[in-house]
């Protein structure tokens, strides 16, 4: 949930297949019992970092309206300050590649940390981590304790290491050999498109 109990941010490329836009898309709760429900992808509702986002880029992002919203969904209000080198982190993923096995209602979630906050030039901000994000882990939120010691909305998981790569299974951090995971943050036009659908 972003802003509202209605909308969704995620991975804008899991949207799209052969750069075509995906027109029947569900989501559902990591609850007991939680059902199916749909996402309204058409302009009225929905915002994409592109008209044909690119993987793991500064556009991969899209905020999409449920058809209903999840009753008693308390948004993560978005965390203001920036990310720095050490910041710790709370990533949560849905359903990651490997994760067959572990019930629909059941997050998979670790501990890591920012490793890296470099100055973006594009309209959207990002910074690397060392998380162990497995494929099929876009879209997973990234938490970040605020000063107030509740959990905020850092920013999302858009890309992983070359996970085909058996050598970078599970290897410690190395952006330089590309065992690393980018992130999207909240700020800039992720937020101004999630303020505009939620009517703020």
């Amino acid at each position: 949930m972003f802003l509202s109990g209605d909308l969704v941010l995620t991975a804008a490329h899991i949207f799209f297949e052969g750069g075509k836009r995906e027109s029947k898309c569900y989501f559902r709760a990591q609850t007991p019992g939680a059902g199916w429900v749909a996402l309204k992808t058409g302009a009225a509702d929905a915002r994409f970092g592109a008209a044909n986002p690119k993987p793991g880029s500064n556009n991969d992002w899209a905020i999409v309206r449920l058809s209903a919203p999840i009753a008693g969904a308390s948004p993560f209000p978005p965390e203001a300050a920036k990310p720095v080198a050490g910041d710790p982190l709370i990533v949560v993923s849905a359903h990651p590649d490997g994760m067959e096995s572990v019930p629909l209602d059941m997050p998979v979630a670790q501990a890591c940390s920012v490793r890296r906050a470099p100055v973006s030039s594009g309209a959207t901000s990002f910074y690397r981590t060392d998380c162990d994000a497995s494929p099929a882990s876009s879209g997973g939120m990234h938490l970040f304790r605020g000063a107030d010691g509740a959990l905020r909305f850092r920013g999302m998981t858009i890309s992983t290491g070359p996970w085909s790569d058996g050598a970078l299974a599970g290897a410690p951090y190395n952006e330089k050999a590309g065992s690393v995971t980018t992130a999207l943050g909240t700020d800039a036009a992720i937020l101004a498109a999630g303020k505009e659908l939620a009517g703020q």
